[in-house]
Order: structure tokens, then sequence, then C-alpha cells
């Protein structure tokens, strides 16, 4: 079972980025363009991470973080802010309210899929458990019967764009 993240952000640019960016891996998107949105669709698809804008129509980030950190049963679901370069980011107010790490915009797609990943229990939660306890039947050869290979493997170049965007944890 897929993921599930909850983007609330007004730029349908960043909501295509962010679709594009998990669409291949483990994960489902779901976007709202507004704050208020972002709290009724928590309630409905209980997600396991949210990502809100800290400026966006209805409620704020910080207010979208707030709320989703004083629900009793999903209180522990990591908030990642996410700030324009020129936003006014208040790390004081992200501390208050819970927020686990924001991003800057605009990112590079696997700043932010590294962020989500380390913000993420290593196992999907109770209700992907059932395909998870499926057994995993290996398909990899165990290395004594590998081939062996003549000449060391040519190292690949990282791409053009793999420049790191600032990420930072929340204090």
């Amino acid at each position: 079972m897929k993921r599930l993240i909850l983007l609330a952000d007004d730029s349908p640019t960043i909501q295509r980025l962010v679709a594009q960016t998990f669409h291949d891996g483990n994960f489902e998107v779901v976007a709202v363009s507004n704050g208020d949105a972002a709290i009724r669709k928590f309630e409905e698809v209980r997600p396991e991470l949210v990502l809100a804008d800290i400026y966006m129509p209805g409620k704020n980030g910080y207010e979208v973080c707030a709320l989703v950190k004083k629900h009793p049963e999903l209180g522990g679901t990591p908030v990642v802010l996410l700030a324009g370069a020129f936003d006014a980011y208040d790390e004081e107010t992200a501390s208050q309210v819970g927020a686990a790490a924001h991003i800057t915009k605009p990112f590079e797609p696997h700043a932010l899929v590294n962020l989500v990943v380390s913000l993420l229990p290593k196992e999907a939660p109770k209700r992907a458990a059932a395909s998870a306890a499926q057994p995993v039947t290996s398909t990899i050869p165990p290395p004594a019967s590998m081939p062996k290979v003549s000449a060391p493997p040519t190292p690949v170049a990282p791409p053009a764009s793999a420049s790191p965007t600032p990420v930072a944890p929340v204090a």
C-alpha cells in the first residue's frame, strides 16, 4: 500500500511538482489549495505526513501544523512547512506548533524525497500492515554464485542538477 502525503499549497506549480516527485515511488499525494481544506482532508485521509505552505488562503501552514499536532489520534503525524525563498519563515513559531522541519521553495525534488523519507517510520502504518506481512522472495542469487567481474564498474557522475537544497530541521 502506498504511503499517503497530504500537501496543502495554493500553487498549482508546487502541487504538480510534488505529485511528479512522488509519482514513481511508494507514495500517494493528496493535494488541497488552502489550509481549511487541509484540516478537513487530514481527518478524512489520515496521512502519514503533511506538507503545508506557510502562506496560503484560509489557515496558514503554522495553523495547520498546530491543529494536526492537537489531533487526539494523529497528533504524531510529522508536518513539514514549505516556505518561499523570500517568505519570512518564523522558526520560533514553527517550533512552538511542533513542525518537524521546513524546506525552502523552490527545492530540488530529491531533497524533498530525502526529507520525507527521513521523517517517516521505516514501516508503513497499520492500515498497510497486511500487505507488509507477506513473505518476500528474493530473486538475487547469493554472492558465491554471482559471476566474477573482470574490470571495476565505471563510475557515474551525478546529474548537474544535484546541487543541495537548504533543508533545516526545526529545533
